[in-house]
C-alpha cells in the first residue's frame, strides 16, 4: 500500500541546513563543475584512470627514472592547488583527506586498490586542471621500431670501427657505450679484438681443468704449470660445475680421514662403547654422522643393550620395616592396606620374599 506520497513531502532536518550559506569561490565552483563533468564522462565511456594518471604525471615531470614517484612534490603541488578548499565541513570533504596521505596507495602499482571517489576527484582535478576531457586522451607510446633502428645503427658503427683495427678504448670513446657492450657486439659477430691477446691459452686452460678434476690443490696446479694462482682460480670458477665437484671431493676427503681416525681408535680400544668412542674424537664422529651415517655404523661396534641398575633389597627392607613400625598396631590389617599406608610401590604384594625382615615382622604382628 502506498503512503499517499508522504515521503516526498518530508523536509530535510534543520540540522543539515547550512544557515551560514555563502557564495562559492572560484576553486569551489571549478571543483563542483569538474565532478559533474567527470560523472557525465564516465556514463558515456570507461576511463583507464591508472594509465591516464601515469601519462599526466609524466607530462608534469613528477615520475622519475624507472617509474619512481616524486610523492613529496605531488603532495605539495596538490595542497597548493586545493588551498581554497576547506576540509572537515558537514557537506564537504572529510578532514582525513587534507593531508593527502592517500596518494601513495592510490598511485603505486604494488599497493594499488580501489579508493573512494572523492580521492580520485581531488587527484584527477589537479592533474587535468579541472578539465575532465584530458583523462580520455591516448597515451604517447614510443615506437619500438625507432629504438630497434637506433640499436642496429649503433651495432653497425661498432663493427665498422672494429674492422678498422681500432682499440676497445677508442671504440668506447667514439660510441659512448661500455666495454662489456662493445665486447659482446664484437664477439657476437665473430670478430677478433686486441683484448684476445690477454686470454688464457686453450692448452693451459685444459691442463688446469684436468688437474682440478682430480682434486689437486690450486697452489700445486699453479706451480706445475708455471702460472699464477689467480689464473687457476679464474679457470675453476668459470668452468661449469667444477667448483661444486671440488667441494664434493673435499668433503669426501674429510669423511675418509674421519673414518681412518675412528678405525684406528677402535683398534687401540676394542672394549670401548660407542659413547666412549664419540667422546674420544667428537670431530671425526660427527663428520661421519653428518655426511655418511652408513659408514659410521660400519666402523662403530655393535650397540650394547642398556641394563637397569640392580635394586638394593636390603636397603628397601630396612626402609619398609621402619615405616611399618611407625604405624603402631597393625593387627587385622590386610597386606594391601599396609602397603597403601606406607606407600610400598607394590613391594609387599610382589616382592615380599626379598624382604625377610619385613616379612618376619608382619608374621609376628599377625600372631600378636
Amino acid at each position: 500500500m502506498g503512503d499517499g506520497a508522504a515521503d516526498r513531502a518530508l523536509l530535510y532536518p534543520e540540522s543539515c541546513i547550512d544557515k551560514s550559506a555563502h557564495d562559492a569561490t572560484e576553486i569551489q565552483f571549478r571543483l563542483a563543475k569538474f565532478a559533474v563533468e567527470l560523472l557525465q564522462l564516465l556514463k558515456e565511456q570507461p576511463i583507464d584512470y591508472r594509465h591516464s594518471y601515469s601519462s599526466l604525471l609524466v607530462d608534469k615531470g613528477l615520475i622519475r627514472g624507472q617509474g619512481r614517484l616524486s610523492l613529496q612534490c605531488i603532495t605539495c603541488e596538490m595542497k597548493a592547488y586545493w588551498e581554497g578548499i576547506s576540509f572537515g565541513n558537514e557537506l564537504g570533504f572529510p578532514v582525513e583527506l587534507s593531508s593527502f596521505a592517500f596518494l601513495g596507495p592510490l598511485l603505486r602499482d604494488q599497493t594499488h586498490f580501489p579508493q573512494h571517489p572523492c580521492k580520485h576527484i581531488l587527484l584527477a582535478g589537479w592533474l587535468t586542471g579541472c578539465d575532465a576531457k584530458l583523462l580520455t586522451q591516448p597515451m604517447c607510446i614510443a615506437q619500438p621500431e625507432k629504438e630497434l633502428d637506433q640499436h642496429a645503427f649503433l651495432e653497425d658503427q661498432i663493427l665498422n670501427l672494429a674492422n678498422e683495427n681500432m682499440s676497445m678504448l677508442q671504440i668506447m670513446q667514439s660510441t659512448g657505450k661500455s666495454k662489456c657492450y662493445v665486447k659482446r657486439v664484437i664477439e657476437s659477430a665473430g670478430l677478433k679484438h686486441r683484448t684476445n691477446s690477454m686470454a688464457i691459452p686453450t692448452a693451459v686452460r685444459r691442463s688446469i681443468v684436468l688437474k682440478a678434476i682430480v682434486g689437486k690443490h690450486r697452489q700445486s696446479i699453479a706451480q706445475d704449470l708455471g702460472i699464477g694462482i689467480g689464473v687457476v682460480e679464474q679457470v675453476i670458477s668459470n668452468t661449469y660445475g667444477l667448483a661444486d665437484w671440488r667441494r664434493h671431493l673435499s668433503k669426501r676427503k674429510r669423511v675418509q680421514d674421519a673414518y681412518l681416525r675412528l678405525s684406528k681408535l677402535i683398534t687401540l680400544h676394542p672394549d670401548w662403547s660407542r659413547l666412549q668412542i664419540r667422546k674420544a674424537d667428537e670431530s671425526a664422529y660427527f663428520c661421519l654422522y653428518n655426511n655418511d651415517k652408513s659408514l659410521l655404523e660400519r666402523v662403530l661396534p655393535s650397540p650394547t643393550l642398556a641394563t637397569p641398575p640392580e635394586k638394593d633389597w636390603e636397603l628397601e627392607d630396612q626402609a619398609l620395616l621402619e615405616k611399618i613400625k611407625g604405624l603402631g598396631c597393625i593387627k587385622g590389617f590386610s597386606l594391601a592396606k599396609i602397603g597403601r599406608l606406607v606407600k610400598d610401590r607394590g613391594f609387599l604384594s610382589r616382592y615380599l620374599d626379598k624382604l625377610p625382615l619385613t616379612r618376619a615382622y608382619l608374621d609376628k604382628a599377625s600372631l600378636d
